[in-house]
């Protein structure tokens, strides 16, 4: 069983909020999260209302899911080769078929598929220290793409 298949298997347990396969995340917080200076706390409160981010992997809650229009406008975008429903209402959208295929093209149809979803603001640069691990984020507000 690959991870993708374990971290749906899992959610169909477990039914969450958010969850996502990612490299940028930090210290439990998103990449978007932290370069949004979102409060951690704040996050995890709004978690059923507002995407903590974007990812290769991203699970998406139930609520989440039906404002983005349902499973079948998910497979419709043309964002991810996979949009697996789970049984608790939620989705697991794959982006790429392997993590080294998510570029920026890729990055950029995520991004705009789940932007009405998305927390509002243009996400900081990252700092140097931080540029060890390349973030995949577009550095844009998800707003203007509602």
């Amino acid at each position: 069983m690959d991870l993708v298949e374990f971290v749906a298997k899992f959610c169909d347990m477990a039914a969450p909020s958010f969850g996502n396969i990612a490299s940028d995340n930090s210290a439990g917080s998103t990449a978007l999260e932290a370069l949004l200076r979102r409060q951690r706390h704040d996050a995890l409160e709004q978690s059923t209302d507002v995407l903590r981010g974007y990812s290769c992997v991203t699970v998406c809650p139930p609520a989440l899911v039906e404002r983005l229009g349902g499973v079948g406008a998910l497979e419709a975008s043309g964002a991810f080769v996979e949009v697996r429903s789970l049984q608790g209402g939620g989705a697991s959208l794959r982006a790429t078929e392997t993590f080294e295929a998510y570029d920026d093209d890729a990055v950029m149809r995520v991004f705009k598929a789940l932007a009405p979803v998305l927390p509002a603001g243009v996400p900081d640069a990252p700092s140097a220290r931080s540029t060890r691990k390349r973030v995949r984020l577009v550095y844009e507000d998800a707003s203007s793409y509602r």
